[in-house]
């Protein structure tokens, strides 16, 4: 009667009780292959709740075993509710019901579910005939294993939030992360909060495959997906193979997005939802959907909803003296995510920049930078990678700017800069605020040296 296999509790998150019961219920024919012997089966199961105060609910299902290594249903989940002290059993009659109705033998699983602690014990008897005398029984009590608990599923699965995937009319089974991009010919605006993605640069006529594959949590209940979506040419949309989009007779969606939602053919572990972009001719292809998934309790524990990655950044400055050194300068070395380039309180200018993106950058991202030099004014939007600024004269830099090109939805680049006034001017200078996505951080005008410069990329 010990529960030696009970789990260690978890630490950390937030955890449920779950109990798992053996089950061996109905009726076992003559025939049937050992180790059971003709006659009737009976589990009942009962359940106490030892609290002093509080009330609990819990909740229960089936889930069924068969012969040859073989799968069987699983109930959907029922509660029930113990106040303080109170109990109640779960029969024969109440598991066959909770699978249908069915008659006959069933043997499996009785899975219990709470969020406090209860008392469960499994009672087994069994007769010859129906109307027969009970000829063994057995009780066993049930102890608990400790599982993080499944919190709510709510996602952002628009284009350029969520990692969608795509395959080409020729690409087999391969699919690749969709690229990024801005509105092709006449697409229309992606709807807000989403960008349009594409097959990277193909262009052959025929069906392309969008993919977002996501997991729901056993248990789950209340789910619902909304999308708006634009595609070119037209598109069907499918959850786990079953479409749920209006039926499309034509094109084309690129210009007027078409809205649907639905709370059916969901299902526990595994989910995919699939749109099917068919291009009629040898042209670009597109999809742009905005979109909402959730479930109340759908999302496994230890796993997050699925998102772009936001990629990281690197970076280093080209650095002389004020009032020496005026013929020799060099490059501080490259600094990551918000680390500080340059120097401060060593009369040091900035003279030049360059920058790069790093880690996981999602294709159809880019990078781009400018900067305010002495007497020289802006220079032009420098891709990354390359040198900003002006090393071979003696011309401070003044003010920054940097700015992605489409990032993911999520992403911001933040930047600040440590100035101080040059010549006599008396201004100690020092750190900026935090400026962002292509606002200028620094002066004009002013007379003031960039010495320092920290730049990050943050997904809010």
């Amino acid at each position: 009667m010990g529960c030696s296999c009970c789990s260690e509790p978890l630490t950390g998150t937030r955890t449920d009780f779950q109990y798992a019961v053996k089950i061996v219920c109905g009726v076992v024919a003559k025939g049937r292959n050992p180790p059971l012997p003709p006659g009737r089966y009976y589990t009942k199961t009962n359940i106490h709740n030892f609290s002093r105060c509080d009330c609990v609910t819990f909740r229960w299902k089936v889930a069924v075993g068969l012969p040859g290594l073989k799968v069987g249903p699983i109930s959907d989940f029922a509660e029930a509710t113990l106040c303080a002290d109170e109990a109640l059993e779960i029969d024969n009659a109440d598991i066959m019901q909770r699978l249908g109705g069915k008659d006959g033998h069933v043997e499996g699983w009785l899975v219990i579910e709470s969020p406090t602690e209860l008392d469960v014990v499994a009672v087994y008897g069994s007769a010859q005939t129906q109307e027969g005398s009970v000829a063994t029984f057995h009780t066993e009590r049930v102890c608990p294993r400790r599982l993080a608990a499944c919190e709510d599923f709510d996602a952002d699965i628009s284009t350029g939030v969520a990692p969608w995937e795509v395959k080409g009319p020729a690409a087999g089974a391969n699919f690749d992360l969709a690229t990024l991009s801005l509105p092709i010919g006449p697409w229309a605006a992606p709807p807000a909060g989403s960008l349009w993605v594409k097959p990277g640069d193909e262009l052959a006529a025929g069906n392309y495959t969008f993919r977002l594959p996501f997991k729901l949590c056993t248990g789950f209940s209340q789910p619902s997906l909304k999308l708006s979506l634009l595609a070119d040419y037209f598109a069907n949309v499918f959850l786990n193979g079953h479409q749920i989009s209006p039926v499309q007779t034509g094109g084309p969606n690129f210009s007027s997005p078409v809205v649907f939602a639905t709370n059916t053919h969901f299902k526990a572990g595994d989910n995919e939802i699939t749109v099917v972009v068919t291009n009629s001719e040898r042209s670009p292809v597109g999809l742009a959907l905005l979109g909402e998934l959730t479930a109340k309790n759908g999302l496994c524990a230890g796993q997050d909803v699925p998102r772009l990655p936001c990629p990281e950044i690197s970076y280093e400055v080209y650095t002389r003296h004020f009032f020496f050194q005026q013929d020799g300068g060099w490059w501080s070395g490259v600094i990551s995510n918000g680390g500080e380039a340059g120097t401060t309180g060593q009369h040091r200018r900035v003279q030049a920049m360059r920058a790069w993106l790093t880690g996981t950058v999602v294709p159809g991202t880019a990078l781009e930078y400018r900067a305010h030099m002495q007497i020289a004014g802006w220079t032009p939007w420098t891709p990354a990678g390359s040198d900003c600024g002006i090393t071979n004269h003696a011309r401070r830099m003044e003010a920054v700017e940097f700015r992605l090109i489409l990032a993911p939805v999520c992403c911001t680049i933040g930047y600040r800069v440590h100035t101080r006034k040059d010549v006599l001017g008396t201004n100690a200078g020092g750190w900026s605020s935090w400026y962002y996505d292509g606002l200028p951080a620094g002066s004009t005008g002013a007379h003031r040296r960039i010495e320092a410069l920290e730049v990050k990329i943050d997904c809010v």
